[in-house]
């Protein structure tokens, strides 16, 4: 099985930052008697480092992370991690969760190789076309945040391409109505920087 606790590792770590900047949206806003709405505009990102392109609706942000190269020379497992973040017209801090991740894992990695090739046989997963390419994609997981009364639906997809392969996580806050937003997000993805 491709790794479950990989998934729910990355799951928790997504949840984790939205949920530090939420945190920090609410203590900034407690300052002031108004806090005006962001009206982001959408747009298209791009890597040519990576070779892809995903376009993002109207208020959501996209935030990327490139990783440190290892001080041995090697190359990184995981040198790449774009999160697109819903924020702007959304009027509670649980919507500030609802995001969509594309992580970029190295393929020169022998584990990272090692757990791609299982993709094929992992009986979790079901065809789906990403990018125009063959991958496979997840059942959604719907998972209750501890004491809230907030849920999340999380669905990862997964896909190779030249020497990564790109993994595409959306999570959805129930009530959010960014279902469609993540959708279109992950029809988007396409390869070519």
């Amino acid at each position: 099985m491709r790794g479950f606790a990989g998934r729910r590792w990355w799951l928790l770590r997504a949840l984790a930052v939205a949920l530090a900047g939420a945190a920090c949206l609410i203590i900034a806003a407690c300052g002031s008697p108004s806090t005006p709405q962001l009206n982001l505009p959408g747009g298209i990102y791009s890597s040519a480092t990576y070779g892809f392109h995903v376009t993002y609706p109207r208020n959501w942000q996209p935030n990327s992370y490139n990783a440190t190269p290892p001080a041995d020379g090697s190359t990184a497992p995981i040198p790449f991690n774009l999160i697109i973040t819903r924020t702007g017209d959304a009027h509670s801090a649980a919507s500030l969760i609802s995001t969509c991740t594309i992580t970029i894992l190295n393929m020169k990695n022998k584990d990272i190789a090692k757990s791609a090739a299982s993709l094929a046989t992992n009986k979790t997963l079901q065809p789906a076309t990403i990018g125009g390419v063959q991958g496979y994609k997840s059942s959604p997981l719907v998972q209750d945040i501890p004491n809230s009364q907030i849920s999340v639906t999380h669905v990862d997809y997964y896909v190779i391409h030249g020497s990564y392969e790109y993994q595409i996580s959306t999570d959805s806050v129930k009530g959010d109505n960014a279902d469609a937003d993540l959708a279109s997000m992950v029809a988007s993805f396409a390869f070519g920087g």
